[in-house]
């Protein structure tokens, strides 16, 4: 897997919106260049314009390695305090930089 996100072509992953139901595929990849990982295939188009996020409101997006897909959600809209029980969130989630970067391959 590994391997995969750091070759040219990265790893083509699911990305389910957990609000909406919606799930699109996307690829996945780390940029040595940048020293971040990016999500392409119209990311900002299939999720971040189709949901309206904004600058300042906050958005959850965690890494299942059971399904081996990315669970997105709108958490708060910027001027609310909508808060996140932590303990709903699982444990083997991973943290990273992302680097949410549009090209529609």
């Amino acid at each position: 897997m590994a391997a995969e996100i750091g070759s040219n072509e990265g790893m083509s992953v699911t990305m389910l919106d957990l609000d909406t139901d919606f799930k699109d595929l996307m690829v996945f990849k780390y940029w040595w260049s940048m020293e971040a990982f990016v999500l392409n295939k119209c990311w900002i188009e299939k999720f971040v314009k189709r949901r309206n996020v904004k600058p300042n409101d906050e958005i959850g997006l965690i890494w299942d390695p059971n399904s081996m897909q990315f669970y997105f959600s709108v958490l708060s809209r910027a001027g609310r305090m909508d808060m996140v029980d932590e303990d709903e969130i699982d444990s083997s989630v991973i943290l990273m930089k992302l680097l949410v970067y549009q090209t529609c391959e």
